[in-house]
C-alpha cells in the first residue's frame, strides 16, 4: 500500500510540476522497484529548474539532467535509501562525492552536496561528503543502495 502511495505521489509531482529538463530529454516519471526517485534541482534548497523522476542510476545524467547542472536534489523512497551523487562520471571515489543515507519515509530536500552536514544536523539522516574542488553543479552521475535489499552472502 505504501508503495502504492508513493508511486502516485511520484507521478503527480512529475506530471503536474514545473519540467524544465535539459538536453538529456524526459526522464521516467515513475519510482523504481524499490519506491526511490531522485528529482534534482539547478539552484540549491531544491529551488530553480529541475528534473523529472530520476531512476536510472549509474548511467550518468543522461536523460534525466544536464550534466554538471544539478545543486541540490529531493530524494523519495523509504527510510534506508542510499543514494550517491559523484562528480566524476564513472562513479569515481577519486573526486567529490556524497553520500547520502535517508531516515525517514518521507521525501527529503538535500540543499546542498557539499554543506550536507550543516543543513541537516538535527535530523535522522546520515552522510559523508568529500570534497575537493566542489560538488554543488558539477554532479556526473548517481547511483542506489538499499541495505534492505542486499545481495545475499556466499
Amino acid at each position: 500500500m505504501l508503495r502504492w502511495c508513493w508511486t502516485w505521489v511520484l507521478v503527480a509531482v512529475a506530471t503536474f510540476g514545473v519540467n524544465t529538463l535539459g538536453a538529456g530529454g524526459r526522464a521516467s516519471a515513475e519510482a523504481d522497484a524499490g519506491g526511490r526517485c531522485v528529482i534534482f534541482f539547478e539552484g540549491n534548497d531544491c529551488t530553480k529548474g529541475r528534473s523529472s523522476c530520476c531512476t536510472d542510476a549509474g548511467k550518468g545524467m543522461r536523460g534525466c539532467w544536464d550534466n554538471d547542472e544539478a545543486r541540490s536534489m529531493k530524494l523519495y523512497g523509504p527510510s534506508g535509501t542510499v543514494i550517491t551523487v559523484f562528480d566524476h562520471p564513472a562513479g569515481s571515489t577519486s573526486d567529490d562525492y556524497l553520500v547520502f543515507t535517508k531516515g525517514v519515509d518521507e521525501p527529503v530536500c538535500v540543499g546542498s552536496f557539499e554543506h550536507a552536514g550543516g543543513i541537516l544536523a538535527a535530523t535522522a539522516h546520515r552522510w559523508f561528503y568529500s570534497g575537493g574542488n566542489g560538488l554543488d553543479g558539477k554532479v556526473s552521475t548517481f547511483r542506489w543502495a538499499d541495505p534492505r535489499h542486499a545481495p545475499a552472502q556466499r
